[in-house]
């Protein structure tokens, strides 16, 4: 019986891993002429996720732009890490005061959790740590209104992602002659899996001078194609800077 107790354990580590990963909000800069910069620095909070969110975009064309965006989530409980992306995009004015635009984009990062695994562990109760490095590749469509006092955009990002390295800190609090199962090696399945994920977005920007904009987003990340993963809820509010460079 405890052998199969732990077995369905590592099944869950394997089978359910983007647990282990903290959707960052999508970078939405709305932008509508060439020389654009946009800026925004957000703190974020949801499903076991406290972060810091720094967001840049540049439109270095009447119709294209590029960002570099990080997120640091913050050590709460049991969970922290840290990522950055970049990505390249097209935007258009559908109309005076609509905006469509699309990036498509790549980012790394890596993350640590903290359980217990008392049917592994050579004591009754140990502490372990699942340490992962990961990558993503995304594509990111945005429709959004924008005017001088008011900018609303929804976003639907479609992200692939990959554990690139698992590891547990700490390998010897198991007993690997014992229960075989509890070794690294099993917990290293989890980067032969890849994962599409769905995560759209809402961004309400409120203007409180020229060029700066209280900004809110909400958001979710759901595991297509998986009923066992249930969606992980983030929202963040920070300010945003939007200025236009002369050339």
């Amino acid at each position: 019986m405890k052998k199969l107790i732990l077995f369905l354990v590592i099944a869950f580590l394997a089978s359910c891993s983007p647990l282990y990963y903290a959707p960052n909000a999508p970078n939405v800069p709305l932008f509508q002429e060439k020389n654009e910069l946009s800026a925004a620095a957000a703190f974020s909070w949801g499903d076991e996720i406290k972060s810091i969110q720094i967001q840049t975009a540049y439109a270095f064309d009447s119709s294209m732009a590029i960002q570099v965006n990080g997120m640091y989530s913050i050590r709460d409980e049991n969970f922290y890490g840290t990522y950055l992306e970049g990505a390249f995009g097209l935007f258009d004015n559908v109309s005076k005061n609509w905006v469509f635009e699309g990036y498509i984009g790549f980012g790394a990062g890596d993350i640590y959790r903290e359980y217990q695994t008392p049917s592994c562990s050579t004591t009754s109760r140990a502490e372990q740590g699942f340490k992962a490095t990961f990558n993503k590749i995304f594509f990111q469509p945005s429709i959004g209104y924008t005017s001088k006092d008011f900018e609303f955009a929804f976003t639907y990002r479609l992200s692939v992602l990959s554990f690139t390295s698992v590891s547990l800190t700490d390998p010897s609090n198991i007993s690997t002659s014992i229960y075989s199962f509890c070794n690294t090696n099993n917990l290293n399945d989890v980067r032969d899996k890849s994962h599409l994920l769905s995560e759209p977005a809402v961004t309400l920007r409120f203007g409180v001078s020229r060029g700066v904009k209280i900004q809110t987003q909400f958001g979710a990340s759901k595991v297509l194609l998986s009923r066992d993963y249930e969606p992980k809820i983030y929202a963040n509010v920070g300010l945003n800077i939007n200025l236009n460079i002369k050339d």
